[in-house]
């Protein structure tokens, strides 16, 4: 909503500054311990694309946002794209790590060094329109994991509530 578009485009890397544009628009505040959703519009090109949208660009969260995080406290991040992270990745995010070939930079930075949990594929486009119809743009957020041993993913069941 705050690029005035329904998708960001292909690669766009998002910014501390788009999460606190788009915080300073809804008038919320950061706090330790938040889960932070970002919706890029990327659900739907996963839908229209199927097996093409895991191999292509997409817009995503980049290196600095994983320091953002660290410093707001944040314990929860997830988006409405494949992976979360920019596609393709930052070099100089890749570097960081120690890696610079490594293809995924912010999975190691926030789940690896940041102990993070990372959401990826959330429907978040109906979320998005009830918060602006309401203009109500914090509330509980719950995802419950399935139990499964020795996992270390899983799909969850997410509900919003306010």
């Amino acid at each position: 909503r705050i690029k005035n578009a329904d998708t960001l485009e292909p690669g766009y890397v998002i910014t501390p500054d788009d999460l606190e544009t788009a915080a300073h628009h809804q008038g919320v505040t950061f706090r330790s311990g938040d889960a932070i959703l970002i919706r890029t519009g990327w659900i739907r090109t996963f839908r229209e694309l199927g097996e093409e949208a895991f191999l292509g660009s997409q817009p995503g969260i980049g290196w600095d946002v994983t320091q953002w995080l660290h410093t707001n406290e944040a314990a929860v991040v997830a988006l409405d794209n494949v992976d979360a992270e920019v596609r393709p990745c930052e070099p100089k995010a890749a570097a960081r790590i120690g890696f610079p070939d490594f293809d995924r930079p912010v999975h190691y930075e926030l789940i690896r060094n940041q102990g993070m949990l990372i959401g990826e594929l959330f429907a978040l486009d109906d979320l998005a329109d009830a918060c602006a119809e309401d203009n109500i743009w914090e509330f509980l957020f719950v995802a419950s994991p399935l139990n499964i041993p020795n996992a270390t993913a899983g799909p969850v069941n997410p509900l919003a509530i306010w």
